[in-house]
């Protein structure tokens, strides 16, 4: 593709990239951890470890040696994140005037089910299907924001169908493989902050025009592997490796400004790969779980959009670097019918502070988390999660192309909480 540079009117900074890649979840990035409530319950310790219900497929494949029967586990997880902004917006490289550009609770809430099958062949083979998501944002600051053409819309929505097979290898260790086909779409847009024209601009320019705005879809698939190994009655060790997934965004673009936008193109968006090696320990009624997450973020260095008229349109440079999550959990189990459980997770920024930008104000955080299963019977039970995502205050200065320039902070917090039925058969 021929990379063409477009002149500075008609190419206000950010575009795509500046649009928002806010993760509504508060993960790392745009990640989504919410697979079920009982692991929200424990600030997701564990995982790739505890073979609790059918939900554990989603993470570790190899679990499913742990399920016996047929299990089912279904549920939805509510998520309302709390992004706002505080400081300044000023224009046309300091030639123009300075605004107000705080903006409050500019990512809207979330409801992000999932679904999960565990079946037990013999006493060697099981199979399982999972679907749910592992990514996802949206953000919406609006057409209207004083620093629109830096952050305005954004929108992807991911769905993962995962079907796996797991294979106890000795009464000790378990191996799974899964395949993910991934279903994504996407929409980006900047606009206009405010009315522009000579002699600044060589022509009128009103606010809340499109600068640019893509819709695009891609289906892309990845793999992923577990193992499991019982160390001993009380101890098990899990690890698990999702791969990345590789998708073009192929769809539409539009523009007010420029009708040579006017026409078909795509967007490569990778979705990174992860691992995580988890941990629990079983004693007198206590279940004792922690785990590493790793996820390779660093796969995100930049977006371009490739036309259909064979022209490139360099975005924005992201450089996210690999980030990791590290949590830890207990669980009590009251009499027959009850089970309690809290989780204290460090999730780390996969942004560095010379890359954080007003759409993705990306920053260390805190969970702090708190659940309960209740068992109505042998066959079936239902699990309650409760999180608050405690997100630091960071500081942002970003200038886009067109000459507008953010100064001021960001701050993020999240409440999360999450239902589950399980249901063995």
């Amino acid at each position: 593709m021929k990379s063409v540079k477009r002149p500075l009117w008609l190419v206000t900074g950010g575009l795509v990239a500046a649009a928002g890649l806010s993760s509504q979840a508060m993960a790392a990035g745009f990640q989504l951890n919410e697979h079920s409530a009982a692991g929200l319950g424990r600030a997701f310790a564990g995982e790739a470890a505890i073979g609790d219900n059918a939900a554990a497929i989603g993470r570790n494949p190899a679990l499913a040696t742990q399920l016996q029967g047929t299990q089912v586990s279904g549920g939805v997880t509510y998520i309302n994140p709390e992004i706002s902004a505080d400081g300044t917006a000023s224009y046309l490289g300091g030639f123009g005037p300075t605004v107000d550009a705080g903006r409050d609770d500019y990512a809207p809430d979330a409801w992000v089910p999932n679904a999960y099958l565990s079946v037990q062949l013999n006493d060697r083979w099981s199979w399982g299907l999972s679907l749910n998501s592992h990514f996802g944002l949206s953000t919406n600051l609006g057409s209207t924001y004083a620093a629109s053409d830096v952050a305005d819309e954004a929108e992807i929505i991911t769905y993962n169908i995962n079907p796996s097979v797991a294979y106890r290898l000795t009464d000790a260790i378990s191996l799974g493989l899964g395949v993910s086909l991934v279903k994504a779409d996407a929409t980006f847009g900047t606009s206009v902050p405010l009315d522009l024209g000579p002699p600044f601009f060589p022509v009128s320019v009103p606010q809340g025009s499109q600068v640019l705005k893509l819709e695009g879809d891609d289906i892309g698939w990845g793999v992923n592997l577990g193992a499991s190994w019982q160390v001993n009655d009380a101890l098990r060790l899990g690890m698990a490796y999702r791969s990345e997934v590789e998708l073009e965004l192929e769809g539409k673009a539009t523009s007010d400004l420029n009708p040579a936008y006017n026409q078909g193109g795509s967007l490569s968006l990778d979705l990174p790969a992860g691992a995580e090696l988890s941990a629990i320990y079983e004693v007198s009624g206590w279940t004792l779980s922690a785990s590493a997450q790793w996820t390779e973020w660093s796969v995100f260095e930049a977006l371009v959009v490739d036309f259909d008229d064979g022209n490139s349109l360099y975005l924005k440079e992201e450089n996210f670097n690999d980030s990791w999550r590290y949590a830890i959990a207990a669980a009590y189990q009251l009499g027959d019918r009850w089970t309690v459980r809290a989780g204290l997770a460090k999730d780390e920024s996969a942004v560095s502070a010379a890359h954080r930008s007003l759409s993705i104000p990306d920053t260390d955080r805190l969970w702090y988390s708190a659940g309960v299963t209740y068992q109505f019977d042998n066959q079936l039970s239902v699990d309650l999660g409760f999180a608050y995502l405690d997100g630091d205050d960071v500081d942002l200065h970003e200038t886009s192309q067109l000459g507008t320039s953010f100064n001021g902070t960001s701050s993020a917090s999240a409440e999360i909480a999450a239902l589950s039925v399980n249901y063995q058969f």
